[in-house]
């Protein structure tokens, strides 16, 4: 099940090199519903979203937004509308690990935790340059006493971020396997910007 959309333009698209991986899982050609949820959720949310013309297959069939790929994240005086992919239990081998996870947010910088993911280690590498690479810990019981914004979506996950036009991107993939990163870097490749 696929919940969200993507993001991309010269100003934030995460293609601005060319890396080409080879990702363990395949993506095929994003059904056409997605770049009409993907430009609702951009005129609905007043910002720019990531929009994948790529995506995996879940029980053999493309993925797709849910609502339009538009929810909520935080609470109370944190509670703010979001982008958001979430794409469960997609189909790939097995060196994947149990575990199959991957999500894509966008949302206003404004609103963003200061860090994607709580207590987050960078990782030397960078899959794309101006894209910040963390290794989200597995989620724990001071973790969700300080997850405000979202966070907890992305515990255990390898994260890419990045910040365009006021507009913080995220896109995580659960695990810290080599095919992961693989996964990772061939979903930001597969990003489009859409603007409202």
């Amino acid at each position: 099940m696929l919940l969200g959309c993507s993001y991309s333009d010269n100003g934030g698209d995460p293609k601005r090199t060319s890396v080409t991986p080879t990702s363990p899982v395949v993506l095929v050609e994003a059904p056409s519903i997605m770049t009409t949820d993907c430009t609702q959720a951009a005129v609905e949310l007043g910002f720019a979203v990531p929009c994948l013309s790529e995506v995996p297959r879940v029980a053999g069939e493309p993925a797709t937004c849910l609502d339009h790929c538009v929810g909520s994240a935080g609470g109370g005086e944190t509670l703010h509308p979001l982008f958001f992919l979430d794409v469960a239990d997609f189909d790939g081998p097995d060196d994947l690990g149990p575990i199959r996870h991957l999500t894509i947010e966008a949302r206003r910088v404004a609103d963003a935790p200061p860090v994607p993911c709580y207590e987050g280690v960078p990782l030397e590498q960078s899959v794309l340059p101006d894209t910040t690479v963390l290794a989200c810990p597995e989620s724990s019981p001071e973790s969700q006493a300080n997850n405000r914004h979202g966070e907890a979506a992305h515990a255990g996950h390898l994260l890419a971020a990045w910040d365009a036009d006021g507009v913080r991107f995220v896109v995580s993939v659960h695990g810290r396997s080599a095919a992961n990163l693989e996964l990772l870097e061939a979903v930001l490749q597969a990003i489009q910007v859409v603007k409202p």
